[in-house]
């Protein structure tokens, strides 16, 4: 193609005749070999406005200069920080791999939407990080020495690393900080590449207290829960929402003088089971996951309730709308569902089983359609042994600073 057949130049206003849609740019061109290359910058800005996954939007930045100007241009107005992204799923490494040094300082990846491993995408997580909840696409790890604290972002190239204080800093008695079942589950209020004023919520000890810090902290806060065994935390409405082994609803204002935790709805059924809490769109699920026996340690199905804020009142749903649920390790989110089902995504967290069996655990991982109260695997494994357990990680943007 010559310099005369070439889509003319972005200084040119649409107006002149410069196509408005991509779809009449082809039609416009169908006679003529494209150079995609040479695609105006309005034309290109169309092409991102399909992107649904963001990993795509990644790739497409990474095709040459001009297009990463144009990923660069659009990568807050297509793909906002305050908006939850489709999760990866972040899998061990396998079997072959743990022998290799080099592979075990990477994870692979697993695509819902599609429905594989992404080739040459591997993630820089050592395995020598203990995962202890994923939440805004930061991973929150313990070290080997089980003490030092520290969120990992795998996806950004700089500042991907913030040093926590130590878990010694909590109340503890003697012996019990150095056990890896002693903080279960970590989760943001924010992401600190795009807010530096973050808070993060900790659930960890013998009966699964809340502690939590501000940024810049040199040390957690330990909450008062009276022993109420709490088992997931998410940040909802400008608090910490926090929900305890029996299904019992708690808030926490970490921007008060005297922060302390205040009952906002009791149980909604008699049921057990392991209980999460999800934003959906502003109204608050308690997602409950019961398992198939007391003595096995396989997901039977799951309950969901939404809460009336007002009347202080559950109401069980019996459809999720449009929207999909993820739950386990992770900051527990939901989506609106466009290319996957709409179903409940759940990963293995059953972290006191890890640590007491040495052969077996990780696996309890698969999709509950709410509907025909059916579970299916997301992610096709045989393995009775999957450790680390996969989890849910949102893929983020690299911050620009112009």
């Amino acid at each position: 193609m010559n310099r005369k057949d070439q889509v003319v130049k972005k200084s040119i206003k649409p107006n002149n005749f410069l196509p408005l849609t991509i779809d009449t740019y082809l039609d416009h061109h169908k006679d003529r070999e494209i150079n995609w290359l040479d695609l105006p910058d309005h034309v290109l800005g169309f092409v991102t406005n399909k992107f649904i996954n963001i990993i795509d939007f990644i790739r497409f930045g990474v095709v040459c200069r001009s297009w990463r100007s144009i990923y660069i241009q659009n990568m807050h107005r297509h793909f906002p920080h305050t908006n939850h992204q489709l999760p990866l799923l972040m899998l061990p490494p396998t079997e072959h791999d743990q022998h290799h040094t080099s592979a075990c300082q990477t994870r692979n990846v697993y695509s819902l939407s599609e429905k594989k491993i992404l080739p040459n995408f591997q993630l820089r997580v050592p395995l020598s990080k203990f995962c202890r909840g994923s939440s805004h696409g930061w991973l929150i790890t313990l070290d080997e020495n089980l003490t030092d604290v520290h969120l990992l972002n795998p996806f950004l190239l700089v500042d991907n690393e913030i040093q926590l204080p130590p878990l010694t800093s909590l109340p503890h008695e003697e012996g019990d900080i150095y056990n890896e079942c002693f903080l279960p589950k970590v989760v943001l209020s924010a992401n600190p590449a795009s807010n530096p004023n973050y808070a993060a919520m900790a659930i960890y000890g013998q009966f699964n207290t809340l502690a939590f810090l501000k940024s810049g902290d040199k040390t957690w806060k330990s909450l008062d829960n009276k022993h109420m065994v709490m088992e997931d935390v998410i940040y909802f409405k400008d608090h910490f929402y926090s929900v305890s082994y029996v299904g019992s609803v708690f808030s926490c204002d970490v921007n008060h003088p005297h922060p302390k935790i205040e009952i906002v709805a009791p149980c909604p059924s008699n049921h057990k089971g392991k209980n999460y809490l999800v934003d959906f769109f502003g109204d608050l699920l308690q997602i409950r996951r019961v398992m198939m026996d007391p003595s096995e340690d396989y997901t039977a199905r799951f309950e969901v309730f939404k809460l009336d804020l007002c009347t202080r009142k559950w109401s069980q749903l019996e459809s999720l709308g449009d929207q999909a649920l993820f739950v386990g390790d992770n900051y527990s989110v939901s989506l609106s569902s466009s290319d996957f089902p709409v179903c409940i995504y759940f990963t293995d967290d059953n972290i006191e089983q890890f640590c007491a069996e040495e052969e077996f655990g990780g696996n309890d991982i698969g999709v509950f359609d709410l509907k025909d109260k059916t579970i299916e695997p997301h992610y096709p494994t045989k393995s009775k042994f999957m450790l680390p357990a996969p989890i849910w990680i949102e893929p983020t943007l690299q911050p620009c600073h112009n």
